[in-house]
């Protein structure tokens, strides 16, 4: 299945009411298919309800600078995800793909009585994604700086992203994976994840781009090296 072909609709009966699991080295975003294990109990009651009841769990990002340890704060924005797979262990851990679906905006978070936290989000509303001269310029500027990336820093990998590029995506959707599979940091990441604008996110992760692209240019020009044995 293409990215294009995902379908990432949540149940027609969604509440607004997500289970939150909050992660302090992950940003997911729509559109992205993560493999998670979970083995913490709290975390195993909370796969075992979505099982049961709408197979979505929130991402959100742990505040780096919480003052709470027993309840740590978390970046507002959140991103959706919906079960594609999973399987349960003999000792009760979960091994899941989780696809990102929808971005959303914590509302609030709300008294229950499960182990895990639940909150009320608000989804992103999504507008048309027009084509005209500014989008595909736009477009074909965030994919050239992409490819460069790509054919500079070795650790991308290029099967996968060759076939994000050879789909066509709503550029929202393109601009958020291109951040995800540029290596660009895990607080740069959740700035795009909390831009709803798309004109915004462009400007952002054409900037991301540049800045990771002249970090490996950098790095291919330090020789000679710092040191030497010789």
């Amino acid at each position: 299945m293409s990215i294009a072909e995902a379908n990432l609709d949540l149940p027609p009966n969604f509440t607004g009411v997500v289970k939150l699991f909050p992660l302090p080295n992950l940003v997911l975003f729509p559109g992205v298919i993560q493999p998670l294990h979970i083995f913490e109990p709290r975390y195993r009651t909370m796969m075992e309800d979505a099982i049961n009841s709408d197979q979505l769990i929130a991402i959100a990002k742990l505040k780096s600078n919480s003052t709470n340890p027993n309840e740590p704060e978390i970046h507002p924005t959140v991103c959706v995800g919906k079960i594609v797979t999973h399987a349960e262990l003999p000792d009760g851990r979960f091994n899941l793909l989780l696809l990102g679906a929808k971005r959303a905006k914590v509302i609030r978070e709300i008294a229950t009585d499960r182990p895990y936290r639940m909150a009320d989000v608000q989804l992103e509303k999504l507008s048309a994604d027009p084509m005209d001269c500014d989008n595909e310029r736009v477009r074909a500027q965030a994919n050239r700086l992409f490819r460069r990336l790509v054919a500079n820093d070795p650790s991308l990998d290029d099967e996968a992203i060759g076939q994000l590029l050879n789909d066509y995506l709503p550029l929202g959707m393109l601009l958020d994976l291109l951040t995800f599979s540029s290596g660009a940091t895990l607080k740069a990441q959740q700035e795009v994840l909390e831009t709803f604008d798309v004109d915004a996110r462009a400007k952002k992760v054409i900037e991301i781009l540049q800045s990771r692209l002249a970090s490996v240019d950098q790095t291919e020009l330090q020789f000679p090296p710092s040191f030497s044995y010789n």
